[in-house]
């Protein structure tokens, strides 16, 4: 089995529609793949402990996060599954800033996770893009009153001010992205970033990771046209 984590710089620069995408892409390649989708951390049977940390406290132990996640793989290899994408779960960066971890503290969490999979080839795919840009979409896609959700979330983490400005938000994405580009670079795994994702078409950013999954993979690129991209 191979494991394929999404993640990016901003809420709206694209993680999910490209997971979908991908998922879509390799099962039609003949592939049995697993999608682990963002909600998912809350609902899967092998993040009940996650989930009932959170709800009870608000905060959730590092290394629930890394059993957790270690248990998935093992499931999914276990099941037959040949590749499991997963969408802004790896490298749990958004979470562990918002529960104070420091960037040392992180790569330490993400170094003991790659260690416990080692066996299990992974190929990280990072969207980076305008984080401005991203926001605005996030919140024209969502409920109306996201970002004031958004931004009242990270304040409870004492991550921004209360009552954040749209700048104060801008810098924690800003930190966020850096955190995680440096924690993802220091792994032993295939990085593929994707820059200013922001600006290119779903089905652009498809092609380019593509690029990288098929030679990850070890299967050939295959034509792709009408039916590929995004619905």
């Amino acid at each position: 089995m191979r494991f394929i984590a999404v993640a990016g710089s901003s809420p709206g620069v694209g993680k999910t529609t490209l997971c979908r995408s991908l998922a879509r892409w390799l099962a039609e390649a003949g592939l049995r793949v697993d999608h682990f989708e963002e909600e998912h951390v809350l609902s899967h049977p092998r993040f009940a402990r996650v989930a009932a940390e959170f709800t009870g406290t608000g905060v959730v132990d590092s290394a629930s996060f890394v059993e957790a996640t270690v248990d998935y793989l093992a499931d999914a290899a276990s099941a037959g599954v040949d590749v499991t994408i997963t969408d802004a779960l790896v490298p749990w960066i958004p979470s562990l800033l918002a529960f104070g971890h420091t960037e040392q503290s992180i790569h330490a969490v993400l170094d003991d996770f790659a260690r416990k999979v080692g066996a299990v080839p992974t190929l990280a795919v990072y969207l980076d893009g305008d984080a401005d840009t991203a926001l605005r979409r996030a919140a024209a896609r969502e409920e109306p009153g996201w970002l004031r959700w958004f931004g009242d979330k990270l304040a409870r983490y004492d991550q921004v001010p209360a009552d954040p400005t749209r700048t104060d938000l801008l810098d924690f994405l800003a930190k966020q992205r850096q955190t995680e580009l440096t924690a993802l670079e220091r792994q032993p795994w295939h990085l593929v970033v994707v820059e200013r994702a922001h600006e290119r078409a779903p089905e652009a950013v498809l092609d380019t990771v593509l690029d990288a999954v098929t030679d990850f993979l070890g299967i050939p690129a295959q034509p792709r046209g009408a039916g590929t991209g995004p619905s």
